[in-house]
């Protein structure tokens, strides 16, 4: 009877292993705020990329296509809308990356956690309540 739990537990835990362990070790290796600076970074720098091409069309259009004049084209007025545009742009997307990654560590670590409780099982320790800030306090 006691075999059969053990067996339960491991194939519990090479389930876990198989489909998400690799990558939440690699996402609870760092401190959340750690997680989701460098997504949002991530984030910043594809927004940004994108709004400079974005801008560089629109402009190509304008001085190869429509045949405008490179003066009337780059006015303050233009530079302050697309300024503008990117920054709003830039809060959006930190926003919902802020949420987003933050929830994808949350669930992580409540993932790892388990993780552990389910190994200390198995190696027969009496189960002890780990919580996520035990969990914080052994990192530090």
């Amino acid at each position: 009877m006691e075999d059969l739990k053990k067996v339960r537990i491991m194939t519990n835990l090479a389930i876990y292993d198989k489909n998400h362990g690799e990558e939440d070790r690699k996402i609870t290796s760092h401190y959340r705020r750690d997680y989701v600076y460098k997504k949002n970074l991530r984030i910043r720098i594809g927004v940004f990329l994108g709004s400079a091409v974005l801008a560089m069309l629109y402009y190509g259009y304008k001085l190869f296509i429509a045949g405008t004049d490179i003066f009337t084209t780059f006015s303050k007025a233009e530079g302050i809308k697309i300024g503008t545009a990117v920054v709003i742009l830039f809060v959006i997307y930190t926003i919902i990356g802020t949420v987003i990654n933050r929830e994808r560590y949350n669930l992580a670590e409540e993932r790892c956690l388990q993780y552990e409780k389910m190994l200390s099982k198995l190696n027969g320790k009496k189960e002890t309540h780990i919580t996520k800030e035990d969990n914080k306090n052994e990192r530090t």
